[in-house]
């Protein structure tokens, strides 16, 4: 309506002045992640009455089982019951599967928290530096301000000045976003967005 606003959001912009430590981290991530609870969950419940339905959530959980049991089903339906009698419940064998399939998740886990937290990190530092440059933009607009008010003909200077700090401004909000969405990516990779 042309009166006169703020362009930029008014809310202060706080990003975390401590790092994340990437170690501290992965012994979250290990400990919280959803995907290696369902996996310990499904390693504590095998028994040889329970092999079948543990077999079949991990299908949903590892993709290319799900294909081989969906070809063995589509192209020799009566081979899937001639293998489940052939290959009588394993428990112990399920287990060892079940071991090495949490061994493979917790190092895909713990490098993807590593990365993350590299990425949080990196955010941050460019989030310090904008912040810096913003206040010495600040600086160079008040001193500018007070030569104007002692008569100085600095107008156009001053006015550079006052966009140039506008510019910071909308780069700090620019960085500081892309620092909580490092944080969000942090936290999903630890498994700190959802309930156990």
């Amino acid at each position: 309506d042309g009166s006169p606003c703020r362009i930029l959001p008014a809310d202060r912009i706080d990003v975390v002045p401590d790092p994340l430590d990437p170690n501290k981290a992965v012994q979250v991530g290990l400990a919280c992640r959803p995907d290696l609870h369902l996996i310990r969950d499904l390693t504590a419940a095998v028994d040889p009455k329970t092999v079948g339905a543990i077999r079949d959530s991990m299908a949903a959980v590892m993709p290319a089982l799900a294909a081989v049991a969906d070809t063995t089903q589509t192209f020799a339906p009566g081979l899937g019951l001639i293998l489940k009698h052939i290959l009588k419940p394993d428990a112990e064998r399920l287990r060892a599967q079940l071991a090495a399939l949490q061994a493979d998740r917790e190092r895909e886990a713990a490098k993807e928290i590593r990365a993350a937290v590299d990425d949080w990190l990196s955010a941050r530092d460019v989030v310090a530096v904008v912040r810096s440059r913003v206040a010495l933009e600040g600086e160079r607009v008040r001193g500018l301000e007070v030569r104007k008010a002692a008569g100085e003909a600095v107008e156009a200077e001053l006015r550079r000045a006052e966009l140039d700090k506008i510019k910071a401004d909308v780069e700090l909000v620019r960085e500081a976003a892309k620092w909580k969405q490092a944080d969000v990516k942090a936290r999903q990779a630890m498994g700190l967005l959802c309930g156990l």
